[in-house]
């Protein structure tokens, strides 16, 4: 089973990634934070069981994640996939939800856009 990370927490990962992750038998999603600690208030309903994580840094730092998926504003989405490449086991995910596997064998997502999966 892959372990992963929602990194953001707002109306897209509420509505679109956290259903699609729930459907998914090959995966768990262990961790979430967003930069508004209200959301928090919403993880509970949306993922049970799933940890809050302070901040990125703190998320970024699970250990045994073998994703994470980036929920933020596209503006962001570059500083945080380069903080999360050397602590992740895998690349980070997008929207599409397709897997691939990568030159060192590991499953990684897609980063285009598309429905979450």
């Amino acid at each position: 089973m892959l372990r992963g990370a929602i990194l953001g927490f707002g109306n897209v990962a509420v509505h679109g990634h956290a259903p699609g992750w729930r459907r998914r038998r090959d995966v768990e999603i262990v961790a979430v934070t967003d930069t508004r600690p209200a959301q928090r208030a919403l993880l509970g309903a949306h993922l049970p069981g799933v940890g809050w994580r302070a901040s990125a840094e703190a998320l970024l730092a699970e250990p045994g994640l073998d994703f994470v998926d980036i929920c933020t504003p596209p503006s962001s989405h570059a500083p945080l996939i380069r903080a999360a490449r050397p602590r992740a086991a895998s690349s980070t995910r997008s929207t599409t939800g397709t897997t691939r596997r990568s030159s060192a064998g590991r499953a990684s997502w897609s980063a285009t856009g598309g429905s979450a999966g």
